[in-house]
């Protein structure tokens, strides 16, 4: 499947905002659902509620009100950005590419951010092995990263 980015709009047919009922009409097969937990002695190990679409290999995480935030999608699908086909790179060419786009790249110990995007890549391997091509890439909302990332946020 493609999923054309918009940033902080949209990947595929998903945007953000959606509703989980809009999200599963667009996507193939039943999801798996995972409810929200909290984790009350570290905050940092918390996880919103989410559907994974296993043939899709893509996961999408809700907010409070059950509106999609996040979207991560794997390697199985097409995902395109300003007509570049973002898997079909390595990851250091993956990186190089958003740096181009976003100066201001954050790394992570698991990929980079791109907050001027609301793009984040992925791949532990990668960081590695940058020839590899990244595991998965995902779309976020504005301020989705704020609380970990703290004073290195942007304001939404």
């Amino acid at each position: 499947m493609d999923f054309n980015i918009t940033p902080y709009i949209s990947i595929g047919p998903l945007e953000l905002g959606m509703t989980r009922a809009q999200i599963r009409a667009c996507l193939r097969g039943n999801p798996v659902f995972l409810p929200a937990e909290s984790n009350s002695v570290d905050a940092d190990l918390d996880r919103p509620a989410s559907d994974y679409f296993e043939e899709d290999d893509v996961k999408v995480e809700y907010d409070d009100k059950m509106e999609c935030e996040f979207v991560e999608v794997g390697a199985k699908s097409n995902v395109i950005l300003n007509g570049v086909s973002l898997f079909d790179l390595s990851f250091a060419e993956l990186y190089n590419y958003l740096q181009s786009l976003d100066a201001d790249l954050l790394e992570s110990d698991a990929g980079c951010i791109s907050l001027g995007l609301g793009i984040a890549i992925f791949g532990e391997e990668c960081l590695d092995d940058p020839q590899q091509p990244c595991e998965l890439i995902s779309l976020f909302k504005r301020g989705y990263y704020d609380e970990l990332l703290g004073e290195n946020a942007i304001a939404g």
